[in-house]
């Protein structure tokens, strides 16, 4: 007796093919846009003058407490300079 079944892998094969190939590259290609867009400007002049001012108003120690930061993953808050958690 012959088994006229085709194979579930085979036969969905083409709907993933069809169907969602062209939905993950698109979401791939969205998700590249999306953190081109995000990413921070290389050596700004305006972001390195707010980074040396804002650090100039804290102590050693405070720069210090920056560094440790908060269970090695997080900022500790800075209110002074307006670094809220």
């Amino acid at each position: 007796m012959k088994n006229n079944c085709k194979s579930p892998v085979k036969a969905n094969f083409g709907f993933l093919r069809v169907c969602l190939v062209p939905v993950l590259m698109g979401c791939a290609l969205a998700g590249g846009a999306v953190a081109a867009a995000q990413a921070p400007v290389p050596d700004s002049p305006a972001i390195e003058a707010k980074a040396h001012a804002l650090l100039s108003k804290l102590t050693l120690e405070q720069k210090i407490e920056l560094l440790g930061g908060v269970d090695g993953m997080y900022t500790h808050a800075m209110p002074s300079i307006g670094l809220n958690v």
